[in-house]
């Protein structure tokens, strides 16, 4: 299982959460702190198992990145929106990716109990999104450095272009 399947419904899930709740302290520097602080738990197994035993240098290393992005998030978000949105489902896909990585018969069965999960949070969390939704996250146009609205990125405004049929010469 590498490592980039794992951090992907980690950073989704966080940010569906972000911005469904209008966290508005809660930026991309902030998501980006958050994905490569659990990126780096799994890094710090690996060398933490040469001074401790393996069972005891996964738990800490995992207790350690879920903390560090639990108590960042709990002074920006509130603590049960950070509990629940933040720090829950981090420590599930934690440990989801332990088990999958120990048993790896059962990768196919946690990916996909992940991938359902995530579409259903994902469904869940989507209306509230049109509610709190700031310009700073939104898909709908591009921010200068002053905040004001430079740019319009919908569909209807990308060029038309003509597509050929492979027998027109």
């Amino acid at each position: 299982m590498s490592l980039a399947v794992t951090d992907q419904p980690v950073g989704i899930m966080i940010g569906l959460v972000v911005q469904a709740f209008g966290a508005k302290r809660f930026d991309l520097w902030m998501l980006l702190l958050t994905v490569g602080t659990f990126a780096g738990a799994y890094p710090l197994m690996y060398f933490a198992q040469e001074y401790i035993p393996l069972s005891q240098a996964v738990v800490l290393s995992a207790t350690i990145c879920v903390l560090i992005i639990w108590i960042r998030s709990m002074t920006l978000m509130g603590f049960w929106q950070s509990t629940l949105g933040v720090m829950f489902p981090a420590a599930l896909i934690m440990g989801v990716t332990l088990v999958a990585a120990i048993w790896p018969s059962m990768q196919g069965l946690l990916l996909t109990s992940v991938a359902l999960a995530c579409f259903v949070a994902a469904m869940l969390l989507m209306p509230k999104i049109n509610l709190h939704a700031s310009e700073f996250w939104s898909l709908g146009g591009v921010l200068a450095a002053d905040g004001k609205k430079v740019a319009n990125a919908h569909m209807s405004d990308a060029p038309k272009t003509e597509l050929l049929s492979p027998d027109a010469d």
